[in-house]
């Protein structure tokens, strides 16, 4: 019998360098089907272990992960040929069965792309989905993940808003936080399940602007993926409010977030 605890050694197939901070890894594809929202314990062997939400739809196993830690730098040192460790998939994830022909709203900053790519890229292989908007805010031009990608997928119907906080010479686009983005794109929608992921005070005002639009806290769903630690309950670094964000999260439905006796946003 397997341990559940122990990584399972993959391969990186390849390596693409989103921005100065920011890479994608794809490696092989060895654990249990996974669903948008959930993440894995990634090992760089010798040097230790972290949480990284999976950034592809099953069976594509694709990490893009941030550099900010000792795990992270030491990831960043490897190659495509190299080997890390994975074990998971943990968590739950975004409500998929919820998005059954209704409009989904995504709305993140910074990192917190990623973990929300996988329902791009499946609501376009839905031929009964409906409408997908992304709001997406970064530093700069430069700190966004994804950009080719973005306008490609705008060109097949996915209505793509970004804005960046700083803006340099020769930027065209939007000059804001996120919220700036979602008061002009962003209309009341009851047929609509709206999903973030991002820094807590952009999540915390993201939330008001929905509900003075007029949206339902139960039409609210975020992910608290920061707060993730060992995976499997154990630690007890992610509880709060009697709630593990690995176990019971790291999405929760705004109404969820709120009956907790500690606000997690």
């Amino acid at each position: 019998m397997e341990d559940p605890y122990l990584p399972k050694k993959v391969k990186i197939l390849k390596i693409m360098q989103e921005t100065s901070d920011i890479k994608t890894f794809v490696v092989e594809s060895v654990l249990p089907e996974h669903s948008p929202g959930q993440f894995v314990e990634l090992t760089v062997f010798g040097v230790g272990e972290a949480p990284i939400s999976i950034s592809s739809s099953y069976p594509a196993m694709v990490l893009t992960v941030k550099k900010i830690g000792s795990v992270t730098n030491a990831l960043f040192e490897l190659k495509e040929g190299d080997y890390v460790g994975v074990r998971g998939p943990y968590g739950r994830g975004w409500p998929m069965k919820e998005l059954k022909r209704r409009n989904a709203i995504l709305i993140c900053g910074g990192v917190g792309l990623p973990p929300l790519r996988p329902i791009i890229y499946s609501r376009l292989l839905d031929k009964d989905s409906g409408s997908t908007l992304l709001c997406y805010g970064a530093r700069t031009p430069d700190d966004m993940a994804y950009r080719g990608e973005l306008e490609k997928l705008a060109k097949q119907g996915i209505s793509i808003n970004t804005t960046v906080d700083t803006c340099p010479m020769g930027w065209k686009g939007n000059v804001g936080v996120v919220t700036c983005i979602m008061d002009r794109a962003i209309k009341k929608d009851e047929n609509a399940v709206c999903m973030m992921c991002g820094p807590p005070v952009m999540m915390k005002f993201a939330s008001k602007m929905l509900l003075d639009k007029g949206f339902t806290k139960d039409q609210i769903y975020i992910s608290l993926e920061r707060m993730m630690k060992c995976g499997v309950g154990k630690c007890g670094h992610c509880m709060a409010g009697g709630k593990y964000v690995c176990k019971d999260g790291p999405v929760f439905r705004l109404d969820e977030l709120e009956k907790l006796p500690e606000r997690m946003l």
